[in-house]
């Protein structure tokens, strides 16, 4: 899932974001960056997204039979993980409708 990320570093892997058109809410699991690109690449029909700095989990939908996925997250992944969520990378924020 992570592989166009692993070379990359934090600040590259925002910049990467940006141009895709991902933005995210600070320390929100479900809707930071990278929850949204996961949403975006799945090949399955996703439910939920919950990431954390280590790994992110992928709840797929299949009617009535839901499944789990833990994907790791390589080094890259999770500074800028660390990053996103201390206040770095506001270009990626998403608005709230208090802005």
């Amino acid at each position: 899932m992570f592989e166009e990320f692993k070379n990359m570093t934090p600040e590259e892997i925002a910049e990467h974001l940006h141009e895709q058109g991902f933005k995210g809410i600070p320390g929100a699991a479900g809707h930071c960056p990278i929850a949204r690109y996961i949403f975006s690449k799945a090949e399955r029909t996703v439910f939920t997204v919950r990431t954390a700095s280590f790994h992110s989990l992928v709840w797929y939908s299949f009617g009535l039979t839901p499944s789990e996925e833990v994907i790791e997250h390589p080094d890259s992944v999770r500074g800028f993980i660390r990053m996103f969520d201390k206040g770095e990378f506001p270009f990626l924020y998403e608005r709230t409708a208090d802005e």
